[in-house]
Parts: C-alpha cells; sequence; structure tokens
C-alpha cells in the first residue's frame, strides 16, 4: 500500500512531502545540492550523491 503525508491541508505522496519540506543538502564530493527525495550515501557526517561516493584508497 502507498503512505500519504498530510501537512499545510495537502495530502501528498512520500516524493512530493520530501521535495515540498524535506531538508537538502550538498555533495561532499561535488559540492552540487542534492535534493531531499535523492538516495545518498553517507559517512560520518558527509553526504555524497550515490555516483560521487568512492573509495578513498582505490577511487571504485
Amino acid at each position: 500500500g502507498s503512505t500519504l503525508y498530510l501537512k499545510a491541508n495537502l495530502i501528498l505522496c512520500k516524493r512530493d512531502y520530501l521535495r515540498l519540506f524535506g531538508m537538502t543538502g550538498h555533495c561532499a564530493s561535488c559540492q552540487r545540492l542534492i535534493p531531499a527525495f535523492d538516495l545518498v550515501m553517507r559517512c560520518g557526517e558527509l553526504v555524497y550523491h550515490l555516483n560521487c561516493f568512492s573509495c578513498y584508497e582505490c577511487q571504485q
């Protein structure tokens, strides 16, 4: 089943809820904006786009 969110008199799907009210951030590698609904990789306090995340030793 679907999950719906109610906020500010709006009924929203999860993606739209995150797009409107979710937290955005910046990628620790490329410094570009990461939308709230994107999947990310985290390492400690740092956040990365999936494509930007790589091993420090081998860069893969």
